[in-house]
């Protein structure tokens, strides 16, 4: 996994990471934007999707994590109260030979939503999700195919 660094403003706490690389036949791509309240899990299920997609089972003794936090964002750990996540980031996933998946996707994991931080923030951080569909190539991820609304509460019998 390596980051584009043309892609990093951090003004708007956005940046993208890839993980393999383009081929010729790579043609059909998919984004997927993760939405959610803090402490739904976003960034857990990006990992777990990475996962997926790389071939990994449940039985294999490892698991990969391709989430990668700033260091503001590590400071926060285990303080539900507040987001984890603080930067806007696609995570751009290129089909290789044994994937799961037979297109590009990119997965946009955001900060989470009703946090203590207030609703300014939540309102500061959908203007800043613009920045991931710029018109400077490099960090863009040009159509939205798929939103992911993840939610604490659950449905009941």
């Amino acid at each position: 996994m390596r980051e584009i660094t043309e892609a990093r403003t951090v003004k708007a706490k956005t940046r993208k990471f890839v993980l393999g690389s383009p081929k010729d036949t790579d043609w059909k791509e998919k984004t997927l934007l993760m939405i959610g309240e803090t402490g739904t899990g976003k960034s857990t299920l990006v990992d777990g999707m990475a996962n997926y997609i790389l071939g990994v089972t449940w039985n294999d003794p490892f698991r990969f994590s391709i989430v990668n936090l700033e260091d503001e964002e590590k400071k926060k750990i285990g303080n539900q109260a507040v987001s984890q996540t603080e930067w806007i980031t696609c995570y751009t996933i290129y089909p290789h030979e044994g994937s799961r998946i037979s297109y590009t996707i990119n997965i946009i994991d955001t900060p989470g939503f009703g946090d203590t931080s207030g609703l300014d923030r939540d309102r500061k951080s959908l203007n800043k999700s613009e920045n991931c569909f710029p018109q400077n190539p490099q960090r863009a991820c040009y159509l939205l195919t798929q939103f992911a609304f993840l939610s604490k509460r659950r449905m009941r019998d």
